[in-house]
C-alpha cells in the first residue's frame, strides 16, 4: 500500500501532529498518535469509562486525553485534558510518528489511570485458559492463578458462568493478569469465599467477586504493590467487600468498578488501610458502613458515586497519632434515607491534632431522598468531624509535596470530569460490562443492572446475610450467567483464530507476545504492548466483527450508542467522527451508528462516538472494528 493510500484512511483527533510513515507492506493504517506518547505513559485516557480506542498517545476521536472538553474533563493532578477538533467519516488527518520502545512505561491498558496505572501485569509471559467453573483441578482459574510462572501470566476464559471459591483464594505469584472481558457469554464470577491479593504488578477486569458466604469478598495486604482493578465488581460479603485492614496495599486503582450490598447486619463496604490509592468513577451503594473506612497515606477519591449508606465515608475513626490524608473531588453522595452528613468520623488523636486531612472540590450531597438527583449540601458543609480542611489538593507524588523534576507524579492523574458528568458516567459505564456491539443481552448482568437501576430511582434496599433472594433475582440472588462456545483458538495462545487471520498474525503459531508494530491498533504501536494485549483492549471497549465489503456488495455495522451512555437523559444528540478503515453514518432513529469497511479492507478499524444532552454531559467512546473475511467469530 502506498503512502498516500495509508494515510488516507486516517481521519483521527490527534492530540500532537508529527509526521509518519506506513509500516511497509501493511493492510493497516499508522497508528493514530503513536509518536505522542504524553506524561501519563503514551495512551490516552477513556472519557466514557470504557478504555479509549488508543493509539500510541490520541485516541480515535473525542476520548484522547480523558474527556472532550465540552464534557468538563480535566487532568486532576493539574495538566488539562486534551483539546482538539476530530473530522467525520473516513477522511483524513495529520499523521504522527511511532514512539521509540522504552520511552515511556507503558500503562496497563490504554484508560489505566490512578496510583496502579503503571502494573505492568503478565505481560511477556504465559497464556492459561480456563476451561471450567471448578473451584480447583487443571482449567480452573484457581490452578491458573497458583501455578503462575516467574515470567507471569495473562488468564484468559473459555467459559462464563459463577466459579465456587473453596475458602480463600490466594494471588502470591506477581505479573498477572486476569482478562474476564475474554469470557464468552454473559461473563465470569467468584463466590462463596475470599479473594486474597498478595502479590504485585497484577491486572484485574471485568472480574465480578460475589462471596455470600463467609467473610470478606477481596482482601489485600502489603504484598499487593502497584495494581489496578478495572471494571470489577465487590459484593455480597458477611464482612467487607473489599480490605486491606493492617496491612496496606501501595499504588492501587479502583476504576469504573462497583462495591455493593454487604450483607447485613454487618454490612460494610470496605477498611481501607492503605498506602497511595487511586479510586475513580466507582459505584459505592446499599453499604450500611465503610464507605470505605479512609485510613490512607493517600486517598485520591474523584467522580466516585456512593449512595445508600446508613454510615458513610469514614475519615479514620481513631485517636491513633498518625496522619491520613484524602483528596476528594468531582464526587456524588446520593442517600437512600434522608442524611445531613456523607463523610463523618473524623476523630482527634491522642494529643489532640486532627489525624485526617481533607480537600474537597466540587461534590454535593443529595439527602433528601425526593428521588430526584439535586444538591442538599457541598463540599465541607457534608464532612463532619475533626479534621483538618485543606486550600488544595494533595500533589500526587511519593511524598505528597509539589511536583518537580526530582520530585514526578506517580501513576497518571484521574481524568477529573464535572460532578454530573461524572455521574452519568457511571450509570454508563461503571462494573462489569458485555461490550460485544452484537450481543443479545443488556449491557450489565441483571446483578448489576439491578443496583445501578436502585441508584437511578433512589431505590433504598439493603440485604441480609444468607438471604440474598429478597433482591428478586434467581440463582439465590446471584443471578444468572450463562456462557457461550468460546471461540477457536488453534494455537492457544489466547488470541482466537479469527482476530489472528484478520490482523495477520498466524492462528497456528503461537505470537501472543510479538510486539504491536507501528500500525493502527487499539494499543499504542512500537512501544511494548503486545499482540495479546490488543486484542484484549479490543474486546475492553465497545466493539464488534463485519464482513469484507467486496465490490458493490455492502456489509455494515450497526451500533446502538445509547445502550452505551444511558446515564445520559433523553433526547441526547450524538455524533460520530474519526472513522478508520471505512466510514460511519449515523441512522434516522438519531442513536444507531452504522460503519461500513471500505471495500476490500481487512484488519482493524473503528470510530468515534459522542453524546451530549440537555444538561450539556457529554460522554465519548470509541469503537472497535475487526473487518474479517467473514463476521463469523467460530
Amino acid at each position: 500500500m502506498s503512502l498516500k493510500s495509508c494515510l488516507s484512511r486516517l481521519g483521527l483527533l490527534l492530540l500532537v501532529s508529527r509526521a509518519a510513515a506506513c509500516s511497509p507492506g501493511s493492510a493497516q493504517a499508522p497508528a493514530p498518535g503513536s509518536g505522542a506518547p504524553n506524561d501519563s505513559g503514551g495512551a490516552s485516557h477513556s472519557a466514557g469509562g470504557v478504555a479509549g480506542l488508543s493509539s500510541s498517545g490520541a485516541a480515535i476521536g473525542a476520548s484522547a486525553g480523558g474527556a472532550p472538553a465540552s464534557s468538563g474533563g480535566k487532568a486532576s493532578g493539574g495538566a488539562a485534558a486534551g483539546e482538539a477538533n476530530a473530522t467525520a467519516g473516513s477522511g483524513s488527518g495529520d499523521p504522527v510518528t511511532c514512539a521509540a520502545p522504552g520511552s515511556k512505561p507503558l500503562l496497563a491498558f490504554p484508560g489505566a489511570e490512578g496510583f496502579g496505572a503503571f502494573a505492568k501485569g503478565g505481560r511477556g509471559g504465559d497464556v492459561y485458559h480456563v476451561t471450567t467453573l471448578a473451584g480447583s483441578g487443571a482449567g480452573s482459574l484457581a490452578y491458573g492463578i497458583e501455578n503462575t510462572p516467574a515470567a507471569g501470566r495473562t488468564i484468559v476464559f473459555d467459559v462464563s458462568g459463577y466459579a465456587t471459591i473453596n475458602g480463600t483464594l490466594r494471588v502470591t505469584k506477581p505479573l498477572l493478569t486476569i482478562a474476564g472481558q475474554t469470557a464468552p457469554g454473559d461473563g465470569f464470577a467468584l463466590k462463596d469465599g475470599t479473594f486474597w491479593l498478595s502479590a504485585g504488578e497484577v491486572i484485574i477486569r471485568h472480574i465480578r467477586f460475589r462471596d455470600g458466604y463467609s467473610a470478606d469478598s477481596v482482601d489485600m495486604d502489603s504484598k499487593a504493590v502497584n495494581f489496578i482493578w478495572d471494571h470489577c465488581d465487590m459484593m455480597f460479603s458477611h464482612d467487607e467487600n473489599m480490605s486491606s485492614f493492617g496491612t496496606p496495599p501501595e499504588n492501587m486503582t479502583y476504576q469504573y468498578s462497583i462495591n455493593a450490598w454487604g450483607l447485613e447486619t454487618h454490612s460494610c463496604g470496605g477498611l481501607w488501610d492503605q498506602g497511595k490509592v487511586t479510586a475513580h468513577h466507582t459505584l459505592w451503594a446499599h453499604n450500611h458502613t465503610r464507605n470505605p473506612k479512609a485510613r490512607a497515606a493517600l486517598l485520591d477519591w474523584v467522580n466516585n458515586v456512593t449512595f445508600d449508606w446508613d454510615i458513610g465515608f469514614i475519615m479514620g475513626d481513631s485517636s491513633t497519632p498518625i496522619r491520613w490524608q484524602a483528596n476528594v473531588r468531582g464526587s456524588s453522595f446520593v442517600s437512600g434515607t434522608a442524611k445531613t452528613n456523607a463523610l463523618e468520623s473524623a476523630n482527634l488523636d491522642s494529643n489532640g491534632k486532627p489525624n485526617f486531612h481533607l480537600f474537597m472540590e466540587d461534590c454535593a450531597l443529595d439527602g433528601n431522598i425526593n428521588g430526584v438527583l439535586d444538591v442538599t449540601k457541598t463540599d465541607y458543609e457534608m464532612a463532619s468531624g475533626d479534621y483538618e480542611k485543606m486550600n488544595a489538593a494533595f500533589p500526587l507524588t511519593a511524598n505528597f509535596q509539589e511536583v518537580g523534576p526530582s520530585n514526578p507524579v506517580v501513576g497518571v492523574p484521574v481524568t477529573q470530569d464535572d460532578r454530573l458528568t461524572a455521574y452519568k458516567k457511571v450509570i454508563s459505564s461503571v462494573g462489569p460490562l458485555r461490550l460485544d456491539v452484537q450481543y443479545p443481552k443488556p449491557l450489565r448482568d441483571e446483578v448489576d443492572a439491578l443496583v445501578v437501576s436502585d441508584l437511578v430511582t433512589q431505590k433504598h434496599r439493603h440485604l441480609n446475610y444468607q438471604q440474598l433472594e429478597a433482591n428478586g433475582l434467581g440463582n439465590g440472588g446471584l443471578g444468572t450467567l450463562s456462557s457461550t462456545p468460546a471461540p477457536t483458538d488453534t494455537d492457544k495462545d489466547g488470541m482466537p483464530d479469527y482476530w489472528e487471520k484478520a490482523v495477520g498474525l498466524n492462528p497456528a503459531v503461537d505470537d501472543h507476545n510479538s510486539i504491536v508494530p507501528c500500525v493502527f491498533a487499539y494499543v499504542p504501536g512500537s512501544v511494548g504492548y503486545t499482540s495479546l494485549e490488543d486484542y484484549l483492549q479490543w474486546l475492553a471497549i465497545p466493539h464488534g466483527v463485519v464482513a469484507k465489503r467486496a465490490g458493490a456488495a455492502d456489509t455494515s455495522l450497526d451500533v446502538d450508542m445509547a445502550r452505551f451512555t444511558s446515564g445520559l437523559k433523553p433526547g441526547a444528540v450524538y455524533t460520530v467522527s474519526s472513522a478508520v478503515g471505512g466510514t460511519v453514518s449515523i441512522a434516522a432513529d438519531g442513536h444507531t451508528a452504522r460503519f461500513v469497511p471500505d471495500v476490500n479492507f481487512i484488519g482493524r478499524a473503528g470510530f468515534n462516538f459522542s453524546g451530549t444532552d440537555s444538561d450539556k454531559s457529554t460522554i465519548a467512546m470509541d469503537v472497535g472494528v475487526l473487518v474479517a473475511e467473514t463476521a463469523a467469530t467460530n
